[in-house]
């Protein structure tokens, strides 16, 4: 075991040194860390999020591109990751604060916002939906998010990502797609009952669509993979 774990601690090297030197705020250290592995360690998840966390930090380059970095990042090989959690949630908390200031200090983009109800995302009125037309607009949404590198449009989706869950949920809580959609959104944040309790729902669950019954359960299953791969 012993043995094992000084591989694993080796294999992660340089993301357990970028994170020690970054919450010790010695950007010394952490541009030193991120020279090393550049050229010398695995370029996965981790270490795009590194660049990620360091240029939110710097803001030497645009927010566009901040963002296209870390979008980039959770697409590669996550497999390692035991640090994610930690990546993924300094990333977000910087890109979310700086956001934040930018749409404040920005009239353009603060009127995009503001603007936004013209927006054909934000016209969708959720409670006209029926039950089999919630899983084609979750999809919708899920991956006009994934495909956008607009910020305001990325925040206003994620609102309505959830909006639409909650009214879904009051509408339709029998629906088998609902408890996969939660999941793909929420996985971070739940246990492995949770998990269970979400798996039952979408098993004894009614479909109401049924053409993307498959979508919804392939969605399911890699958010639980994925969040037991993180855990491990």
């Amino acid at each position: 075991m012993g043995l094992f774990n000084r591989f694993k601690s080796n294999k992660n090297k340089h993301a357990e040194e970028f994170k020690k030197a970054y919450e010790a705020n010695d950007m010394e250290k952490v541009n030193h860390v991120l020279v090393d592995w550049l050229d010398d360690g695995p370029h996965n998840a981790l270490f795009g999020l590194a660049m990620a966390i360091l240029v939110a930090t710097r803001r030497d380059k645009d927010l566009v591109e901040a963002l296209a970095i870390y979008k980039s990042s959770i697409e590669q090989d996550k497999e390692d990751s035991i640090l994610f959690d930690w990546y993924n949630s300094t990333a977000l908390r910087l890109l979310d604060e700086w956001a934040g200031e930018e749409i404040n200090k920005n009239p353009e983009l603060k009127n995009k916002m503001d603007g936004a109800s013209k927006n054909d995302f934000s016209n969708t009125d959720f409670e006209n939906l029926t039950c089999k037309e919630f899983s084609a607009k979750f999809k919708e949404l899920y991956e006009a998010f994934a495909d956008n590198d607009d910020v305001s449009q990325m925040m206003l989706i994620t609102d309505k990502i959830n909006q639409l869950l909650a009214v879904w949920e009051r509408k339709c809580p029998d629906d088998s797609n609902l408890p996969c959609a939660y999941v793909m959104v929420h996985a971070p944040d739940l246990s492995q009952e949770d998990f269970g309790e979400f798996v039952f729902k979408h098993a004894s669950g009614k479909r109401y669509d049924e053409s993307l019954y498959e979508w919804y359960q392939d969605g399911l299953v890699m958010a639980i993979k994925f969040n037991e791969a993180m855990n491990e």
